[in-house]
C-alpha cells in the first residue's frame, strides 16, 4: 500500500513539472528574449510570410507591405517585400547564396551587388518598415550593426495574449532610438509572431505580423533570385 501511494505521488510530481527533460518556463522578459534569440541563431532553416502595417499621422494614412523570408543555414537566404505605390506594385528583393549577395528594387533597377549582407539589408530596412532586418539579424550573427531586438533595454514581461491562434508571451522594451517596442513570442516555439512599435516621425505606429516556420524543408524556388 505504501509503495503504491509513493508511485502515485511520483506520477503526480512528474505530471506537474513535465519531467526533468523539459525546460522550465521563463520567469522574466530577459529569459523569453534569450530563448527567442537562441531558436533563431541555432535553427537549420526558416520561412515566413507576413505583413507590415505603417500608420502615418499625416492624413491618417495606412500602408500595408507584405513580405516573405526564406533561409537555409549556413548562407542561403532570400527576402522580398512588396508595396503598392503610384498605382502599381513595387518589389524589393535581397538575396544571398554563399559569398554572392545582391538586391533588386523595381524602383531603381538594375541588380546591385554587395560585400556584406548587412549592407544589402540596410538598403531595404527603411523602405520595408524594418521587416528586412528584424528576423535576418537574428538568423545571421554577422549582421551585428542592426541588432535592435537583441539590444532592447528596460524589458518587462506582460500578460500572455493570443496572436493568430498562438498563445504568446508579450514583452516590452526600449530600443537604441528610445522607442518602445512590444514583441509577441509563441510560447511553444519561441518564434516571433508580432512586433509593435511606437515611433516619432512620419510613421507613428508600426506593426509587423509573422507566420513563421522553423526547421522545415525550404523549396528551392523560395530561395531563387527571381524578381
Amino acid at each position: 500500500m505504501t509503495k503504491r501511494v509513493g508511485m502515485v505521488w511520483l506520477l503526480l510530481i512528474l505530471t506537474a513539472t513535465g519531467g526533468h527533460s523539459q525546460q522550465s518556463d521563463p520567469v522574466s522578459a530577459k529569459e523569453v528574449l534569450n530563448r527567442l534569440l537562441s531558436v533563431y541563431a541555432s535553427c537549420n532553416s526558416y520561412m515566413d510570410k507576413g505583413r507590415v502595417k505603417e500608420f502615418f499621422l499625416d492624413g491618417n494614412q495606412v500602408v500595408i507591405k507584405p513580405f516573405t523570408t526564406a533561409f537555409v543555414r549556413p548562407s542561403r537566404f532570400r527576402f522580398e517585400f512588396t508595396e503598392d505605390a503610384d498605382g502599381r506594385t513595387q518589389s524589393y528583393v535581397v538575396w544571398r547564396d554563399g559569398g554572392s549577395i545582391k538586391s533588386w528594387w523595381s524602383r531603381k533597377p538594375p541588380i546591385r551587388y554587395y560585400e556584406t549582407l548587412g549592407r544589402a539589408l540596410g538598403g531595404a530596412t527603411g523602405y520595408s518598415g524594418s521587416s528586412a532586418i528584424v528576423v535576418p539579424s537574428m538568423l545571421f550573427q554577422d549582421v551585428a550593426d542592426c541588432q535592435r531586438i537583441q539590444t532592447l533595454t528596460e524589458l518587462s514581461l506582460v500578460k500572455d495574449e493570443k496572436v493568430s491562434g498562438r498563445v504568446a508571451y508579450r514583452i516590452q522594451g526600449k530600443d537604441w532610438m528610445n522607442n518602445w517596442v512590444t514583441l509577441w513570442i509563441d510560447k511553444k516555439t519561441f518564434l516571433l509572431v508580432k512586433l509593435f512599435e511606437k515611433k516619432s516621425g512620419p510613421v507613428v505606429e508600426l506593426t509587423i505580423h509573422y507566420e513563421p516556420q522553423v526547421n522545415v524543408d525550404v523549396p528551392p524556388a523560395k530561395l531563387a533570385f527571381k524578381h
